[in-house]
């Protein structure tokens, strides 16, 4: 049984595009979150799990982004 390729890595467009944000927005994140990414030449990829470190990110860390209770 041969493996089945794995599919091919995102360039810096195609990886803001699926996760909603812009090429600069993102290029911002790998800096500050130090997302991990796979480098060819001067070019950076991005993989599943490279975008799955995006995704994981860009999670909002506050209590304060749930919904309040209403009272009764």
């Amino acid at each position: 049984m041969t493996p089945t390729p794995a599919a091919r890595p995102l360039t810096m467009d195609e990886a803001a595009a699926a996760c909603g944000v812009s090429r600069r927005w993102l290029q911002d994140l790998i800096q500050t979150a130090g997302i991990r990414y796979l480098a060819a030449g001067h070019k950076k990829l991005f993989d599943a799990q490279a975008i799955e470190e995006i995704r994981e990110a860009m999670r909002c860390q506050s209590n304060l982004s749930r919904p309040r209770k209403t009272r009764r």
